[in-house]
């Protein structure tokens, strides 16, 4: 996901999944404060990453070398293929 409007849709339906209540009081803001947040900013770097771990959300730093993401089909189809193969 490298597209910001694809990071702000996994935000929102994180945040939704979780409830916007459940995850301002993780955070440890106001509820009030995370629905301005969801309309206009205005959160600290430091409460967006509190509102990201809360949400169980992660950063990935995409220009790492170290880091590779594949399709969840790809990986299944791959952990299938090993499998077989060291069987």
């Amino acid at each position: 996901m490298t597209e910001p409007r694809q990071i702000e849709s996994a935000i929102l339906r994180a945040l939704a999944d979780q409830g916007q209540a459940t995850a301002a009081q993780a955070t440890g803001i106001s509820e009030s404060k995370l629905s301005r947040f969801k309309s206009d900013g205005g959160l600290s770097l430091q409460e967006v990453s509190n509102l990201l771990t809360s949400l169980g959300l992660a950063v990935i730093d995409t220009a790492s070398k170290e880091v590779v993401t594949i399709p969840r089909e790809e990986f299944e189809a791959l952990r299938v293929l090993s499998r077989r193969a060291l069987a």
